[in-house]
């Protein structure tokens, strides 16, 4: 399938054929010769079937001033990315690893192995296999 012409050439497939004869025409006067030719290309897909216009602008994605003044908006409404504070690096030094007593105190974990568990005897007594 071709390239859409709306999407190739920016237009808002919205457009009336009047429209869009007078975008083109505008465009064709300032065109060097080559891109006049392609613009009276395209400008016969677009213009000359009503069917074939319509079929393309359903397929164009659509480009419209509200939506822009909409996405305008809400980078209005958006802060800005806060700057993130500049920390100095990190040095290790001797004093980082000795370990206070205060501090050695609560390093201590108070988990401690179970006695016995189930289905395992204990030194003293006599296993059932002996």
């Amino acid at each position: 399938m071709d390239e859409n012409p709306f999407d190739q050439l920016g237009l808002d497939p919205r457009m009336t054929p009047r429209e869009l004869t007078e975008e083109l025409r505008q465009r064709a006067e300032r065109a060097l010769p080559e891109e006049r030719a392609l613009l009276q290309g395209l400008w016969r897909k677009l213009t000359l079937k009503e069917s074939e216009r319509i079929r393309w602008a359903l397929l164009a994605h659509p480009r419209t001033s509200r939506a822009s003044r909409e996405v305008d908006a809400l980078r209005e409404k958006i802060p800005p990315y806060p700057a993130r504070l500049k920390l100095d690096a990190l040095v290790p030094s001797a004093a980082d690893a000795i370990l206070l007593p205060q501090l050695a105190a609560t390093r201590t974990l108070p988990i401690a192995p179970p006695l016995a568990a189930p289905g395992c005897f204990q030194s003293g007594e006599a296993r059932e296999d002996d």
